[in-house]
């Protein structure tokens, strides 16, 4: 099988395990759930098969393939792979972390009533994101990207008979409608400065040669083309949950914790970045969009990571945690390094994957979410506590997890290209440190609250947590940064003063949260009085969700008001009937003229000739 098959088939196994599942009977539905197994698994191994080159270090070489779609006046659109080595990167992460997940899911979903729905979900989502990934052109990539949103629609709200459910997936759907619209704007404004009217084309390839050319001509056109690459900056604003539109990411958590991460960790939010390092030859074309996005990158990853320290629901640290580590990659990649930024991302896909997959056999085990009712879990769950605490680890970028090589990337990084966001970041390591050790003692290492005796899942869902240790703990030395081309990676050293203030910086948020934590309630609570104003804000999540309903409510719902009164009182009630009044009058009155007599015609006819006669004489007479 040729590399460009092995592409398409990547693409429609999953998309086969989603046709497939929904003809399974009931009484077989565990059918359901290893026929999406299978589908990803044989996804992943193609992935591996296409990959192998890189594995034997050997260069890889890029190739693309499609077929005619699209072929009008002015428009030139295939459906097609473009496969280098961002893509497979891209496509090693969704699989492989997929694949984990997919089989997690066998026991963490084996009770529930929508099996087999989960399961074709789940199907669906994989299909969307591969297609995301193997795009050829912008216009199939929007495509996929829709998807992508429809099919986290269907799983946040997969538990629909909770309120909470149904609301945090059309809150996940309509935020991203918000920057998809964005999105597709910043689409056909590249399409308009794609080339000449006869050959204009969204394929990557043609763009990265085009838009360049365009930029070039003329200095007006540099601000049309940052103005294009912010509004598809927009789109990325809501898949990767950006500020400020990062408010749906948090509810998101309704959904089942599989869910949360495959959408975490190896999907939904990794669009965006790998949207940002796809277009990055194009974003570079415009040094204020990519200050723009290293700047919003930094806010959001210390604006979640605050938000994080005062959550009490596991899954929602690991949440903000998301964000954070989110804000670290678009930050990345704004200051100038796609490579680093996915570097990042893959590293991040292992320990947030297994964080999430951890927290969900802590909830399957005590059917509780809040950790302040959680404790002594290390004791209870030793296999889950190590892997948890291995991912944390990771998290937090000590040696040698494969967090500590991404994330002193990016804080080399900053450190050459801007101070200010390096102590951004830098501050940030501290946050990461303190809420996750938060986290850690007081549900893993405190009293324990729970009375009634807990034990560890089935190899079904251990086994994928022992998998993604393994590469928390040595993702760093795979070389993953050096499977992108040396053109997209910033060669530098790290500098020592960064690798030690980011270590300690992590000690002391470890030192502080387990000196805080495990001191006596009395100091805590004179603790949490002192700084009770700035608690409340960060428990109202700066009051973003407020300030949305305001905007909702007092301007968006009035001006959808005006606009419900003014289509139906000026354009239906005014135009429309008053136009088709018009219209049935001027037929009443014409009516009178068809009498039905050949005299009353000729009258008219000869009446008309006068007048045309007595027209033509007068305009003789004056020339």
């Amino acid at each position: 099988m040729t590399a460009a098959a092995s592409a398409w088939w990547i693409l429609f196994f999953p998309l086969a395990a989603f046709l497939l599942i929904p003809l399974i009977p009931e009484k077989k539905r565990t059918l359901g759930g290893w026929l999406a197994c299978a589908g990803m698994f044989c996804a992943f191994a193609l992935t591996v098969k296409i990959a192998w080159p890189i594995f034997e270090g050997q260069p890889f070489h890029s190739f693309h393939a499609s077929i005619e779609w699209i072929l009008i006046p002015n428009l030139q659109l295939e459906f097609g792979v473009l496969i280098d080595s961002l893509s497979v990167l891209m496509l090693l992460v969704v699989t492989g972390v997929g694949s984990a997940i997919f089989y997690y899911s066998l026991e963490y979903m084996a009770q529930d009533e929508g099996y087999r729905r989960y399961f074709a979900g789940l199907s669906l989502f994989a299909f969307s994101m591969i297609g995301i990934v193997i795009s050829a052109n912008l216009l199939q990539l929007f495509i996929f990207w829709e998807l992508v949103g429809l099919s986290s629609y269907l799983l946040i709200g997969h538990w629909y008979q909770k309120n909470e459910a149904a609301d945090a997936g059309k809150k996940a759907f309509l935020t991203n409608r918000v920057g998809d619209f964005g999105f597709l704007i910043g689409i056909l404004l590249l399409w308009t400065f794609s080339g000449a009217e006869a050959a204009r084309s969204l394929n990557f390839l043609n763009l990265n040669v085009t838009i360049p050319a365009f930029a070039q001509a003329s200095a007006s056109h540099g601000i049309w083309i940052t103005l294009a690459m912010l509004l598809v900056f927009s789109g990325v604003l809501g898949k990767s949950a950006q500020f400020p539109l990062h408010v749906w990411l948090p509810d998101a958590m309704e959904g089942p914790t599989p869910v949360s991460a495959l959408i975490h960790a190896a999907t939904m939010v990794a669009a965006g970045v790998y949207l940002l390092a796809r277009t990055f030859p194009l974003f570079s074309l415009s040094p204020a969009a990519l200050e723009i996005v290293a700047y919003l990158g930094g806010f959001t990853a210390i604006f979640a990571a605050t938000q994080a320290i005062v959550q009490n629901d596991i899954k929602r640290i690991l949440a903000y945690s998301t964000l954070s580590q989110l804000g670290y990659m678009v930050m990345a990649i704004g200051l100038g390094s796609a490579a680093i930024g996915m570097y990042h991302l893959t590293t991040h896909a292992f320990f947030k994957a297994l964080l999430f997959l951890g927290a969900g056999s802590v909830i399957h085990a005590t059917h509780e979410q809040d950790i302040w009712n959680m404790g002594g879990l290390a004791k209870k769950m030793p296999v889950t506590s190590v892997t948890f605490f291995i991912a944390s680890f990771a998290l937090v970028g000590f040696w040698p997890a494969s967090g500590f090589f991404s994330k002193d990337e990016i804080l080399s990084l900053a450190f050459l290209e801007n101070k200010f966001l390096f102590w951004v970041a830098a501050f940030t390591v501290f946050l990461t440190a303190l809420y996750m050790s938060r986290l850690i003692v007081v549900a893993f290492l405190g009293t324990s609250k729970i009375r009634k005796k807990l034990h560890e899942p089935t190899q079904k869902m251990l086994l994928p947590l022992a998998a993604l240790a393994v590469l928390s703990l040595i993702g760093g030395f795979l070389g993953i940064q050096n499977i992108l081309s040396p053109a997209s990676h910033s060669s530098h050293e790290t500098p020592v003063f960064v690798v030690a203030l980011a270590t300690a910086f992590g000690i002391l948020g470890v030192l502080a949260a387990w000196f805080f934590y495990r001191s006596s309630r009395k100091i805590q609570n004179r603790f949490q009085t002192a700084f009770a104003p700035i608690r409340e804000i960060l428990v109202r999540k700066y009051y973003m969700d407020d300030l949305y309903d305001l905007l909702l409510r007092y301007i968006q719902q009035p001006f959808a008001q005006f606009l419900s009164w003014f289509e139906r009182k000026v354009i239906v009630e005014g135009l429309v009937n008053h136009t088709a009044a018009f219209a049935a009058f001027s037929g009443f009155c014409l009516r009178k003229l068809q009498t039905g007599r050949i005299q009353t015609y000729l009258s008219v006819f000869f009446f008309g000739v006068v007048i045309l006669v007595y027209c033509f004489t007068i305009a003789n007479l004056h020339p």
